[in-house]
């Protein structure tokens, strides 16, 4: 018995030096994130204007909420970027901030646009942030893309193309009640399938040969377009499918009022 409660004593303190609570004392944590140092590039389309931190949760010294705010500075409108942030070493790990920036509505020249994300981040750590990549309206590009979004939006676009194929044919053989009866019967088995476990048997796998983020991108376009249709056809009706179809990948360029 003495030994059974020698080892139940040695297992609670155990318990109990797991359980202390690692976080330092309220006194050592700063009342606000210390600031990011935003890299120069001159020759970049956009320009970060202004990066700024807090904690992300009012009790928690673990994430960062940062708020990037760029500005074009370029000649044309800009499709769509990213920024990145790392700590000041070529060593260290680099984190994209959050989601590409104003995919759909573009940024006029001279106007400013922000992304905000939460990051975990050691507060000791200097760090910075910078542009990774930008899509023009022309489709030209800019920066490293260490983000991959350029073979996202690659991988999405084909995906919209291959889907936009299948759909019209469907459309103009069978007619807009029997494609949206596909679309419909496909939609219930993807349902089945994912009770299942299974992959979703539509829309269809991205052909071999991509990386994964480009497959990614294709299974996004598919998808894309399927509710292109669908949205189309509930708020305007079956005639607005094929025109939904016939429309530009990219969305228009929208002028400056």
């Amino acid at each position: 018995m003495r030994i059974l409660s020698s080892v139940i004593i040695l297992i609670a303190a155990g318990a109990g030096a797991f359980a202390q609570d690692p976080k330092p004392p309220a006194s050592s944590i700063p009342a606000v994130p210390q600031p990011v140092r935003i890299l120069s590039q001159p020759d970049a389309p956009l320009r970060i204007i202004s990066a700024d931190t807090s904690w992300a949760m009012p009790n928690d010294r673990t994430m960062v909420q940062v708020f990037v705010v760029v500005k074009n500075v370029s000649d044309q409108l800009v499709r769509t970027y990213a920024t990145r942030r790392g700590v000041e070493s070529n060593s260290s790990s680099k984190a994209c901030l959050g989601p590409p920036g104003m995919i759909g509505r573009g940024l006029q020249p001279g106007q400013t646009a922000g992304t905000s994300s939460w990051q975990g981040i050691s507060n000791s750590d200097p760090w910075a942030v910078w542009i990774d990549f930008v899509e023009m309206s022309d489709g030209s590009r800019w920066g490293a893309d260490k983000c991959e979004i350029g073979e996202r939006l690659d991988g999405e676009r084909s995906g919209m193309r291959a889907q936009r194929d299948q759909l019209l044919t469907i459309l103009r053989e069978k007619g807009a009640d029997a494609l949206m009866t596909f679309i419909k019967e496909k939609g219930d088995a993807n349902r089945r399938a994912s009770e299942r476990r299974e992959r979703p048997v539509f829309p269809d796998a991205p052909p071999p040969g991509h990386s994964k983020r480009w497959e990614e991108g294709f299974l996004a376009g598919e998808q894309q377009m399927v509710r292109r249709v669908t949205d189309a056809e509930r708020e305007y009706g079956p005639d607005e499918i094929e025109h939904v179809l016939l429309g530009p990948i990219e969305p228009p360029e929208k002028k400056a009022p």
